[in-house]
């Protein structure tokens, strides 16, 4: 068992708003990760209705916003995940560990 937390300073990008696959896909990932120790503190959530193009939306508009205090990107689909990592990559910056 673990002693030590960590922190994470993360934006999650979730499938359309009220659908039940979202919310069960969100609560499922941040349960894990609480499970290992992470402690998450959430910078912003989108609804990005699983599409990679709003999920590069999104994360322009994190980059914008927050610059290089993202930690890390909790996305409920590939899609998604995949259009934050486009954006994330047309930036300048520390590299991004996927």
């Amino acid at each position: 068992m673990r002693t030590r937390m960590t922190r994470s300073i993360n934006v999650l990008l979730e499938g359309e708003p009220r659908h039940q696959d979202a919310a069960i896909r969100t609560e499922a990932c941040i349960k894990r990760v609480e499970e290992e120790g992470v402690e998450l503190e959430r910078l912003a959530v989108a609804n990005a209705n699983w599409r990679r193009g709003q999920g590069k939306e999104k994360m322009a508009g994190w980059l914008n916003e927050f610059g290089g205090g993202i930690e890390a990107v909790i996305s409920n689909n590939d899609a998604m995940a995949i259009g934050a990592l486009d954006r994330w990559r047309n930036r300048s910056g520390p590299a991004l560990c996927p």
